[in-house]
């Protein structure tokens, strides 16, 4: 088992090849599992901070903190942290647009 468990986290590049003691072992494998957790999570939601919403709505830090504020913009709050989901961003930037008014003579 520990023969298998060498190669898998050798083709992980997480050890050079040699034989595990037991603590290398578990440190090996934790890595692995977490590793793989946040593979999961990332293929699952994207999650951006103030900043990287800022620029990707091409807007200022300010500005973001003030559609926070007035709870203009979509967000969760993670203790003293805030951050945004990626999709939940886009789809409230397309609830925003306005139809053109019609122009007078």
């Amino acid at each position: 088992t520990i023969l298998i468990l060498e190669e898998i986290a050798y083709q992980f590049g997480m050890v050079k090849k040699f034989p595990l003691t037991e603590k290398i072992y578990r440190s090996t494998m934790r890595l692995i599992m977490i590793n793989k957790k946040l593979n999961e999570v990332n293929m699952e939601k994207k999650y951006l901070t103030t900043k990287q919403v800022a620029e990707f709505l091409t807007l200022s830090i300010g500005t973001v903190k003030g559609l926070i504020k007035e709870d203009k913009i979509p967000y969760y709050r993670i203790g003293k942290r805030i951050v945004f989901d990626q999709e939940e961003i886009i789809k409230w930037v397309e609830s925003q647009r306005e139809e053109p008014k019609a122009a007078t003579r």
